[in-house]
């Protein structure tokens, strides 16, 4: 696991990009082969997000300092870095498992489709490998364009994930 380090330490020892997602501060102390970030709230180290050989994971950073696991994919097209197209559904995804599993009773992120963000983030990795003369087929797997039962379903897939990081 990785070791927990303030927010002023990656701060002072290196220009670390950040991001902000919420209450969630994401420093990024790796830009590649791994790209990870650390997660704050309110200056609490409470989180880890590391993307590494095409598999995407998040810790949430328990009271008792373990790190527990909260979200976990291999759906990414990046291998060690995120492709530009697909960081943003990720991070937001992995942030809201971390913020569901250490804050279970008071949700701080804004609400978004997280049905919608997997989707998109899913097709627009199945997209990228398909070659330029397929290109006009990833039209028809826009969300706008997808059944009720279709979207029902992915909300619910990217809500189990959610729901399964509360509580444990």
């Amino acid at each position: 696991m990785p070791t927990q380090l303030t927010k002023e330490h990656y701060e002072k020892y290196g220009p670390c990009p950040k991001r902000e997602i919420g209450p969630y501060t994401l420093l990024q102390t790796c830009g590649a082969c791994p790209e990870q970030y650390e997660v704050f709230r309110d200056e609490k180290n409470v989180g880890y997000l590391r993307l590494r050989h095409g598999s995407f994971y998040a810790l949430a950073y328990l009271e008792n300092g373990e790190g527990e696991r909260v979200y976990d994919t291999c759906a990414c097209r990046g291998d060690g870095i995120f492709e530009d197209y697909e960081r943003d559904g990720y991070l937001l995804l992995a942030v809201a498992a971390i913020d569901n599993r250490l804050y279970p009773n008071e949700p701080s992120l804004p609400q978004s489709d997280y049905g919608k963000v997997a989707w998109d983030a899913y097709w627009q990795s199945v997209a990228s490998q398909w070659s330029m003369t397929m290109k006009h087929e990833a039209e028809t797997v826009k969300w706008e364009h997808t059944s009720d039962k279709t979207k029902q379903a992915w909300r619910a897939a990217a809500q189990a994930v959610i729901n399964a990081t509360k509580g444990n």
